[in-house]
């Protein structure tokens, strides 16, 4: 009996560690499904962020983050948040920036998104960045519709 856990907790620790892989490369989309079948989608523009320090400990990143509502109804930007997932936050919160709905009407006005369209929403947030470069952002999402149903998806990019 020995002889065959070995193997399987080998084979189930190196999952986990390709999973746990801090090399994310291209662009991760999430998308809502809509009561006929059609998507919202939801996606960082640029693709890849670019860092920017602003001091010896602070840094910066300037994106749009994109909700695609042309192929459902109606939906309104209810909530997001960002977060660093790659582990080069550790020790600290990996959480850096969450807006609740009346800061993103603050933000934004309206935050309508009309059916059939697509909108950006722009954010710059700074974070705390003296020993560690993040290298991988999460925003985590919430929509609704006019009927007042959450939404929630999710969105990774890289940071360069």
């Amino acid at each position: 009996m020995r002889k065959l856990s070995t193997p399987i907790v080998a084979l189930a620790l190196s999952t986990l560690f390709v999973a746990c892989d801090s090399h994310v490369q291209g662009e991760f989309r999430n998308e809502l499904t809509g009561p006929s079948g059609a998507v919202a989608i939801v996606s960082f523009a640029p693709p890849t962020l670019l860092l920017s320090p602003l001091s010896a400990s602070t840094c910066v990143t300037s994106f749009n983050l994109v909700v695609d509502a042309r192929a459902v109804g109606d939906l309104f930007l209810d909530a997001a948040s960002f977060r660093f997932i790659d582990g080069s936050s550790i020790g600290r919160t990996p959480l850096f920036s969450w807006f609740t709905a009346p800061q993103l009407n603050t933000l934004f006005g309206q935050t309508l998104i009309v059916g059939g369209t697509s909108r950006s929403f722009a954010f710059s947030p700074q974070f705390a960045c003296d020993n560690f470069r993040p290298h991988t952002v999460t925003a985590d999402v919430t929509l609704h519709d006019r009927t007042g149903s959450p939404q929630q998806m999710s969105v990774s990019s890289a940071i360069r």
